[in-house]
């Protein structure tokens, strides 16, 4: 079977009278505003049982973190930088401000509090999409 039509010409790339649209961006992507944290990195006070938790049982926390964030709860044990993927995937989520080396900073120089503040984040959004489920019923 040959590629070129019955009348030898060369073949036919484009159907007469079309337009093709290449989608750069699918609809609906990126529309939501980036936003902060809802709590900052040393708000420990802002819930005292997370912060007690992250203080004397952090992987504990960082295990729940996980589940969560719907990944293996064991995914600290045996991921090196698991908090650091964590935290990407939270900020990519939920379109939160910052950047792959400021997580890996904090994983770094401050994993006790980003921590509870990653703890703190997952609690309030669980809550709203809680309140907003009621909401719409």
């Amino acid at each position: 079977m040959s590629v070129y039509p019955e009348h030898g010409g060369p073949p036919v790339l484009y159907q007469p009278g079309t337009i093709n649209t290449v989608v750069i961006q699918q609809p609906g992507v990126g529309e939501r505003p980036l936003r902060d944290w809802n709590s900052g990195v040393c708000a420990c006070f802002d819930d005292c049982k997370i912060c007690l938790c992250g203080t004397f049982c952090g992987t504990c926390l960082l295990m729940r973190n996980a589940k969560r964030l719907k990944e293996n709860c064991c995914i600290p044990c045996y991921v090196p930088y698991a908090f650091t993927a964590m935290r990407v995937k939270l900020r990519t989520q939920e379109n939160i401000i910052g950047s792959i080396d400021g997580d890996c900073c904090m994983e770094m120089c401050c994993f006790p509090c980003a921590n509870c503040q990653m703890a703190r984040e997952l609690k309030y959004i669980k809550k709203a999409r809680k309140q907003a489920h009621h909401s719409h019923h």
